[in-house]
């Protein structure tokens, strides 16, 4: 293992990398780990073990990335990464839709949640 690096450090390693990889069990489906939207902001092949059903693996499907099973899905894992081994050197950048890693940007979100209380606080005021 090597030691821990900056987070600067460590997205520059992420753009450089063949491939990614984010796990999360279905037990954790109403969550998105940070590190997936540092992943889809670096636009390098993603290999996500996330249930397909779950908010990690639907924003991946959604992004277009088309290598994601189920963790604990022995099975599914085992196609998925044989297809993502044998895909993924064909893949090249930009893998992913430009609009779609806008849109999930630290100021689309923010443009988003700006609006939503723009639009809770109006319906107070009426």
């Amino acid at each position: 293992m090597l030691p821990a690096i900056g987070y600067r450090e460590a997205l520059q390693e992420m753009r450089c990398a063949d491939g990614l990889l984010v796990m999360q069990g279905a037990n954790c489906n109403e969550q998105i780990p940070a590190k997936l939207y540092e992943y889809l902001r670096a636009r390098r092949p993603i290999l996500g073990l996330a249930d397909p059903a779950g908010d990690t693996g639907k924003t991946l499907l959604e992004a277009g990335v088309p290598h994601v099973a189920c963790l604990e899905n022995t099975a599914q894992v085992q196609a998925v990464l044989k297809r993502y081994l044998a895909e993924v050197p064909a893949l090249a950048p930009p893998l992913l839709m430009s609009d779609h890693i806008t849109a999930m940007s630290r100021e689309a979100r923010t443009q988003a949640l700006a609006q939503l209380l723009t639009n809770v606080a109006a319906g107070f005021v009426e």
